[in-house]
């Protein structure tokens, strides 16, 4: 460890003040990575040098405070004075260890604002005009963040300020503190089906309910995900053609459904609701639109005789066209081995 107290936040100064993000979105950035780390980006104007040392007298003088007390402990406590002189080191060392982690964060959330394009970072809400995150929502979100030790964790809480810093209000504090409880399987389980999610606020529910998956969507109810998992909610979906459907999924992929009822107007898509964090987590979750169409496909099966799953192709005109031959998901065919589930 450097013995400059200033040598690692001013490193993560240098790299932040590089990126060409600009307009609000770069004031966030900036008085945000303030905030946490602590005016690093003043100590690299040359003009504010002098600023530099008065920070660096200041925390020679903090140390200096802290090992005085320490010694006045032990003077106080002389039946014990390594008792003393343990628990100053011990909380040294704790803030050592938070300063460490928030600046982890702070790198994380740095390096997904700038590998965005320009203009995915400018967002469009009132809240967005701000030149700065909400105060009482930076004081939690610091707490969270400085107890981030894993890699995992420490991503987890990069994206969270990342999206919060390109569109204030993504993370209200009921979400952040659900984050700060996921355990490793619960954070896990529900990426795989955050992968497969139909809309904002909802995941397709598997055809049969019971035993693993009914376990797991209970667990996501649990611990504030997911809500109505033993229910029965239905997205409702009228047909243009009766008896048939074609619903296009993302931009690459279409389900083709042919109803058992060719007279069919209409038919029901079986999903589980996300809770208002299930929803903001989930919305910066990879999303992979094959494995959300074999789900869905998955759960509808019963309504339908055939369906059958095509790769889209977009036209030079702007049209939208299909391969005539799709890959049959219901019922299945003999050469065939994928099964559509959501994991």
């Amino acid at each position: 460890m450097t013995d400059d107290p200033l040598g690692g936040e001013i490193s993560i100064s240098g790299k932040i003040t590089e990126t060409g993000v600009e307009g609000k979105v770069k004031s966030r950035m900036v008085s945000a990575f303030d905030r946490l780390l602590g005016n690093l980006f003043d100590w690299k104007n040359p003009v504010l040098e002098r600023r530099a040392s008065v920070e660096r007298a200041k925390a020679a003088g903090e140390i200096a405070v802290i090992a005085a007390i320490a010694e006045a402990a032990v003077k106080q406590i002389g039946e014990d004075p390594s008792l003393a002189r343990r628990a100053v080191d011990a909380h040294i060392e704790q803030l050592v260890r938070k300063q460490h982690n928030k600046e982890a964060v702070v790198l994380e959330a740095f390096n997904e604002i700038k590998a965005l394009p320009a203009q995915a970072t400018e967002s469009s809400t009132a809240e967005s005009e701000s030149a700065e995150l909400d105060g009482d929502w930076l004081n939690f979100f610091e707490s969270y963040a400085e107890k981030a030790t894993t890699e995992k964790m420490q991503t987890l809480w990069g994206r969270i300020l990342s999206g919060e810093i390109r569109n204030p209000g993504s993370f209200s504090l009921t979400t952040l503190r659900v984050a700060s409880e996921l355990e490793p399987r619960i954070a896990q389980m529900f990426q795989r089906y955050a992968a497969t999610r139909i809309n904002e606020f909802h995941l397709p529910r598997p055809q049969n309910m019971a035993g693993t998956p009914l376990r797991n969507f209970l667990d996501l109810e649990a611990v504030g995900l997911v809500q109505q998992a033993s229910g029965t909610l239905h997205l409702p979906r009228k047909l243009e053609t009766p008896g048939q459907d074609e619903l296009m999924i993302g931009r690459e992929h279409l389900l083709k459904l042919l109803c058992v009822e060719q007279t069919s107007t209409a038919y029901q898509i079986p999903v589980v609701g996300m809770t208002m964090a299930g929803s903001q987590l989930a919305a910066f979750l990879p999303w992979d639109a094959k494995l959300a169409a074999l789900a869905i496909a998955e759960g509808v099966k019963e309504q339908f005789r055939q369906i059958t799953l095509h790769k889209v192709v977009a036209s030079s005109d702007g049209n939208i066209h299909y391969m005539t031959a799709g890959e049959a998901i219901f019922p299945l065919s003999s050469n065939n081995e994928d099964t559509p589930s959501a994991g």
